[in-house]
């Protein structure tokens, strides 16, 4: 995501914010949580990694949904820690620190290019949240932000038609969009469970990623 763009979400993000606190300070309930849950890459860190060789090397075209690489990730964990603000019943403002998980992937595209990706990935960012009350105490709520995320990891390539191979560290960082929805079920007066499913744009040097998320966790109002 280029940087102007960036300026405008962060600037609307921010005048929505300041429009719900505004209109609904008066009654304002916080909250904080946490969820854990299950997260991947589309693409793998390897696919990508692979598709930017073949790209260079090879030209155009060399990538992994035209070669039909074989390409294997591992289950990657992750963990939430959220908080925010309620504004009456239909808006909230959230912010959040998250680990997306250690994501380990291999990528081979059957000409002699392989590679591996060992990398661990985590963001914190805020959101604006609309809400859809339903039942007692329980709710449907979509969400929208920006999240600065941070990738550090290792990497190995090998191309056996040169031969040539490298391995070697690599860290990256930036800012881009969040999106989500999910449900607060109410289980007590303060206390509710969290099913979420959240997807998270990380536009990286490699390629633009997309990490998506599925967590389940609690919240408890204050």
């Amino acid at each position: 995501m280029n940087m102007n763009m960036n300026k405008v979400i962060t600037r609307a993000l921010a005048v929505a914010g300041a429009t719900i606190f505004l209109a609904g300070a008066a009654h304002a309930q916080g909250y904080v949580g946490a969820t854990i849950g299950i997260s991947a890459t589309d693409p793998s860190l390897a696919e990508a990694l692979v598709d930017e060789y073949n790209t260079v090397v090879y030209g155009p075209g060399n990538t992994c949904d035209a070669l039909g690489c074989f390409v294997t990730e591992e289950g990657a964990g992750a963990a939430k820690l959220f908080g925010g603000y309620k504004f009456g019943d239909h808006f909230a403002v959230e912010g959040f620190l998250a680990n997306l998980g250690n994501h380990v992937s291999a990528a081979d595209d059957g000409w002699g290019v392989y590679g591996t990706v060992d990398a661990d990935l985590t963001t914190v960012g805020a959101a604006v949240v609309g809400i859809l009350p339903f039942g007692a105490d329980s709710a449907f709520f979509g969400k929208l932000g920006l999240h600065t995320w941070n990738v550090d990891g290792t990497y190995y390539l090998q191309d056996l038609a040169v031969p040539a191979s490298g391995a070697g560290a690599f860290s990256e960082s930036g800012t881009d969009l969040m999106i989500g929805l999910g449900f607060d079920i109410g289980m007590a007066p303060n206390f509710a469970l969290r099913i979420e499913l959240e997807s998270y744009a990380m536009d990286t040097s490699l390629t633009p990623l997309t990490v998506g998320v599925l967590s389940i966790g609690g919240l408890y109002r204050f």
